[in-house]
């Protein structure tokens, strides 16, 4: 089988992917990093992710994500996607998230994924505080959405780490030595 050339950070909400893609692409050049959030901002003419949501809501977003996506999968070497917390997710017809094997299986057309997990207690806090971040379904806890998606990040990982305790400079040392093995 041949082996795969472009990297895709998988995880919840501030788990670390924007910052771990950076660390990547400081280490290796060669890399082309694509943050899914700012694709996705580019395709609606710029509007901010809480705009978005605001004027097609959460499935007209997650159509836009499959979109960008599809688009994004289509390279063939040296990218590094920067995905959302949402990607392994897509809404039935009831508005429920659901486990997105379309854009789960764009994104492993072409990429290792890494799934970059984290005590969701511990990260809380830094989802409040960002502005930038569209409210989640105001029904569920944050608590309770990421242990309802545990099992579809595992599901689309080819690679697993456990973030808590590791310094950024060890997450990108792991990550590289099994991209490159």
């Amino acid at each position: 089988m041949k082996r795969k050339k472009n990297l895709a950070l998988i995880g919840g909400r501030a788990a670390g992917k924007t910052t771990i893609s950076k660390c990547i692409l400081c280490r290796k050049k060669q890399f082309t990093l694509f943050q899914l959030d700012q694709l996705i901002q580019y395709e609606a003419n710029a509007k901010s992710i809480p705009q978005i949501i605001e004027q097609i809501g959460w499935t007209g977003f997650r159509e836009l994500e499959e979109l960008v996506v599809k688009k994004i999968s289509s390279f063939r070497e040296n990218i590094l996607i920067d995905t959302g917390g949402g990607v392994v997710v897509e809404l039935d017809q009831n508005k429920n998230e659901i486990f997105s094997h379309t854009k789960v299986q764009a994104l492993r057309k072409h990429c290792k994924i890494v799934y970059l997990k984290r005590d969701p207690e511990i990260i809380v806090d830094l989802i409040k505080a960002d502005p930038n971040r569209p409210t989640l379904f105001s029904k569920i806890s944050f608590q309770t959405l990421m242990t309802r998606r545990e099992p579809w990040y595992q599901a689309a990982a080819d690679l697993t780490i456990l973030c808590d305790n590791m310094t950024k400079e060890a997450i990108t040392e792991r990550i590289l030595t099994w991209f490159y093995c």
